[in-house]
């Protein structure tokens, strides 16, 4: 699970580089894209490894995705919130930013996600 949202902090942090370097987005308009991107490729690549043995698969993998980003909505929403205040209000550092988001929303989305999406116990 770690090395998957260590792929997704990778996924994050370039998407967001393209985005504002690329397309000329602002940080609060790249930065939920970002975000969005990163947490489905997460579900997707936890579905296939980290919990291969309750592995979701044709609509029941749509429906996981669906009651993912339902239980990660909050947590999505907090990482935007602290990362974009982090941003404004401490320093204008997309990175640093960024990894504060990260960091504060780690460990819900794995007891959420292992309790409510796989339903691991």
């Amino acid at each position: 699970f770690g090395l998957v949202g260590a792929i997704g902090v990778i996924i994050q942090l370039t998407v967001t580089y393209a985005l504002l370097n690329f397309y000329q987005l602002d940080f609060k308009e790249a930065l939920p894209i970002s975000v969005i991107l990163a947490a489905s490729s997460n579900y997707l690549i936890n579905n296939s490894l980290t919990f291969r043995a309750q592995r979701l698969n044709g609509i029941h993998l749509f429906k996981g995705l669906l009651r993912f980003w339902l239980v990660a909505s909050l947590p999505v929403i907090a990482s935007i919130g602290l990362a974009t205040t982090f941003y404004n209000v401490v320093a204008r550092d997309t990175l640093m930013a960024q990894m504060s988001g990260i960091f504060v929303v780690f460990i819900w989305n794995y007891v959420a996600s292992s309790r409510f999406v796989w339903k691991t116990y």
